[in-house]
């Protein structure tokens, strides 16, 4: 009996000193990983991660997911978020989760993906619950609940997730099976706005500016498509360009609509090239340019913005920035026209005053060529 205990402590004392060892590691590996020395890091991780240390094991898998300190490789990072996920880990978890709904590195299985991401979720974690909530969204290993998706992106959004707390504010907007509360929308649009998330700032701003669920006030718009826009927020800088351009809760600016709209246009928006190519075109805002103008024209209508293809038949048929082509301005029209733009009479009297009726067909369909060209670049 007594040498029993004996052994009993002696293995005790081994199991402590061998867990010792793996924590000073872990200790060891993060003060390198704060250093940027991710090889060291890692050895020190694997180190400690092969004695059982959960969260040296999820670090492991974290450094094989990304690749730092050597290849990526998403089946090992697998194999130790899997062996940490057992223990209780719960970012493990979400990771392993995540794994299973990509199919990285395992055999895709969206019933695993949500087992795991339910089992981080209830543990708290804010990413696996807004995945939880995406799964119930999408009907993904689990029957489509609207329900559930409203429970678990308010678990996340009450954590503090900027990003729940948006996908509420759309939630509440209307969508399937969720009736519109718009109190509720604003209410959660206002909490991720103020956390700094863009889109958010952006959406709360609109409803400002259309007075959607709150009074119009265009102070308000203003200062929170500002917030978003200075992110880079597509949606908030065509919008504040707007409010400029036409002088709404604010004094009419056309070298401000111009700046907003160029950092959109910078971003592809279409819409944002074809504006500020009009803003040169007519010189409001920034010196007259017909050469800029085609080329922003050009650029929105490789993404099939039909009012950009009109004006580039407009520049072709009046010679600005270029020659008068009479054919290229037909093309254009037609293009137009056959893409959102229903007026043909342009181009159809172009073809009745200007070409023959040999001319006439060959260049129908060469526009007809290029039409198709523009839907193919548009895929």
């Amino acid at each position: 009996m007594h040498l029993r205990k004996i052994l009993l402590f002696s293995f005790l004392l081994s199991v402590t000193s061998f867990l010792s060892f793996a924590s000073e590691e872990l200790e060891m590996a993060n003060k390198a990983y704060k250093a940027k020395d991710y090889a060291t890091a890692f050895d020190l991780y694997q180190k400690a991660a092969n004695k059982g240390n959960a969260e040296a094991q999820y670090w492991t898998g974290i450094f094989n997911y990304y690749g730092l300190g050597g290849e990526q490789s998403h089946s090992i990072a697998f194999r130790w978020f899997e062996k940490s996920a057992k223990q209780g880990h719960a970012s493990a978890q979400g990771y392993l989760a995540t794994l299973y709904k990509k199919g990285q590195g395992v055999e895709q299985s969206y019933i695993n993906a949500f087992h795991w991401n339910k089992a981080s979720a209830k543990q708290g974690d804010s990413y696996s619950q807004e995945s939880l909530a995406h799964q119930y969204y999408y009907g993904l290993g689990i029957e489509q609940s609207y329900s559930k998706v409203i429970h678990w992106l308010e678990k996340a959004a009450n954590n503090g997730s900027s990003t729940a707390q948006l996908k509420l504010g759309n939630i509440y907007r209307g969508i399937n099976g969720v009736e519109k509360n718009l109190s509720k929308s604003l209410y959660w649009y206002e909490k991720s706005a103020k956390l700094g998330n863009a889109e958010a700032q952006s959406s709360l701003g609109y409803l400002y500016d259309i007075g959607e669920g709150v009074e119009k006030n265009h102070i308000k718009a203003i200062d929170w498509y500002k917030k978003s826009a200075e992110q880079g927020g597509i949606k908030a800088q065509m919008n504040l360009g707007s409010l400029y351009h036409e002088g709404k809760g604010i004094k009419q600016d056309y070298s401000q609509a111009f700046y907003w709209y160029k950092k959109a246009a910078e971003q592809g928006s279409d819409q944002a090239q074809y504006n500020v190519a009009t803003m040169y075109y007519r010189g409001r805002g920034i010196d007259k340019d017909y050469s800029k103008a085609m080329e922003l024209y050009k650029k929105s209508i490789k993404q099939g913005f039909a009012e950009s293809q009109w004006a580039l038949a407009n520049m072709y048929y009046r010679g600005k920035g270029t020659k008068k082509n009479l054919k290229l301005a037909y093309i254009w029209y037609y293009v137009g026209s056959a893409m959102g733009k229903p007026n043909e009479e342009f181009a159809q009297e172009i073809a009745e005053f200007h070409f023959s009726a040999e001319d006439k067909l060959l260049y129908q369909i060469d526009a007809q060529m290029k039409l198709e060209e523009v839907k193919r670049n548009m895929k």
